[in-house]
């Protein structure tokens, strides 16, 4: 059995999609546990870390590979843990641009730009906005141009940016 454990919200949550049906289209995991990390707070890493400990524990033997933000950021820490065999940076998860949703919300066939122009047409007066986190390690300069491209073809009329090191994210 396949299995994706995501810690996170929406980008985790596609990101872990998005490995669940490669994994069991290439039957490449054979049994396999990928945990999907984050790091946008101490807890969120923490409990990861916790998971990975309890997997290990539970199912002696199981290859775990670790991936997602906290592991892209102390991947020797990630590595040390119990039953992990496989620590795989964001930079190489998905594709070079890992952190720009739009290119992880196209890989799943789904165009976000598409999906706002579709919705305003049948909701007069819709408001959309987003919140984004920018400068993460990973981040490349195409993927920050993407991610503008995608707020002013969308035409968000509300958006939040907020640096990856209010977070903790950039030493």
């Amino acid at each position: 059995m396949n299995e994706v454990l995501t810690f996170g919200r929406r980008l985790n949550a596609c990101e872990s999609k998005t490995i669940a049906g490669l994994a069991t289209g290439s039957g490449g995991m054979r049994g396999g546990v990928v945990i999907n990390t984050r790091a946008v707070t101490t807890e969120a890493a923490r409990t990861a870390r916790a998971a990975v400990r309890r997997v290990a524990r539970e199912r002696p033997g199981v290859s775990i590979v670790v991936t997602g933000c906290a592991a892209t950021l102390d991947p020797a820490a990630w590595a040390a843990l119990p039953g992990v065999t496989r620590v795989v940076p964001n930079a190489t998860k998905l594709d070079p641009a890992s952190w720009d949703g739009a290119s992880v919300l196209v890989a799943l066939g789904q165009s976000s730009a598409r999906t706002v122009a579709r919705a305003r047409p049948g909701r007069p007066g819709i408001v959309i906005g987003a919140d984004l986190i920018a400068g993460f390690p990973t981040e490349t300069d195409a993927a920050f141009e993407r991610t503008l491209a995608f707020v002013s073809e969308a035409a968000l009329a509300h958006v939040r940016v907020r640096a990856a090191s209010a977070f903790g994210l950039v030493a």
